[in-house]
């Protein structure tokens, strides 16, 4: 079996699992969300929200595109790898309950 067709089928199965996950993650998102605003400010904040994402859809090709083609792969998932971990750190500091973290401890 070729080295690089076993590859390509483990990321495409990767690719998969992936788009799966983010979309069962759109609506949890969401969700989330909306739990945490005021009901009258839903309305503002779901379209806040769907610009912020659009706006990321319509740049980031561009912005990713010029790096890999400046200073190859390495970089653009270094930055995905880190800004994800933010992500994550920044979602469990200020949505964690507090009251479980004293449970916890």
């Amino acid at each position: 079996m070729n080295k690089l067709y076993a590859w390509f089928w483990l990321s495409a199965t990767a690719y998969y699992i992936r788009l799966t996950l983010m979309n069962m993650g759109g609506p949890v998102y969401q969700a989330f969300v909306m739990e945490h605003v005021e009901e009258e400010s839903r309305a503002t904040v779901a379209s806040l929200v769907s610009m912020a994402n659009n706006f990321g859809w319509a740049f980031s090709p561009t912005i990713s595109g010029w790096l890999q083609v400046q200073y190859g792969f390495n970089p653009v998932f270094m930055a995905t790898l880190t800004l994800y971990s933010i992500a994550v750190f920044l979602y469990w500091y200020f949505f964690w309950p507090r009251n479980k973290l004293a449970e916890a401890v």
